[in-house]
């Protein structure tokens, strides 16, 4: 709430309200309120992007509403102003083929969060940033630490695949 109502942002992004950080609140409910917060900081006519396919969308997009802000959205809700159709999987990529404004865009990505390129495709989209001008970039970019990226791992003659969970909201 403190860094919200420094910054004052014009978009604001809730890619989704997990369980990291619970320690932190008496449960899931006070994590969504705590993200909430941005909502209320959002100057007025900016815009909200929020992941239709997360189970506080109402709670977020009526909050929203209350403070007369703009909501787009993503995720594989057919409503989506983003809406993931397919994803397909090769040897050391993703591609994703995505619906915006009725037109489908074909992404190359890596090893990412899809929640996160979803909610970036929406920013593009909402600063009016041709995403054809830049959707080869999605495909070197890395998870940073601490956002679910993954490790293979050998141990005991096995690989395991590690994921650092501090953060992991793949669909």
């Amino acid at each position: 709430k403190k860094l919200t109502n420094l910054v004052r942002p014009h978009i604001g992004v809730i890619t989704n309200i997990g369980e990291a950080h619970i320690e932190n609140f008496k449960n899931i409910h006070g994590i969504a309120k705590a993200k909430s917060e941005i909502i209320e900081h959002i100057i007025p006519g900016g815009t909200i992007i929020l992941n239709r396919d997360d189970k506080f969308f109402k709670f977020l997009s009526k909050k929203a509403k209350t403070y007369g802000i703009k909501i787009s959205t993503f995720g594989i809700n057919k409503q989506s102003d983003i809406c993931l159709k397919k994803i397909v999987k090769n040897e050391n990529a993703l591609k994703i083929l995505v619906q915006i404004d009725n037109k489908t865009t074909s992404l190359q990505i890596g090893d990412l969060n899809i929640n996160n390129i979803l909610s970036s495709v929406a920013v593009l989209k909402e600063l009016d940033i041709d995403i054809s001008k830049i959707k080869n970039n999605f495909k070197n970019l890395k998870s940073s630490a601490g956002r679910g990226r993954k490790y293979l791992i050998s141990r005991y003659k096995k690989k395991f695949k590690l994921i650092d969970e501090s953060y992991n909201a793949n669909p």
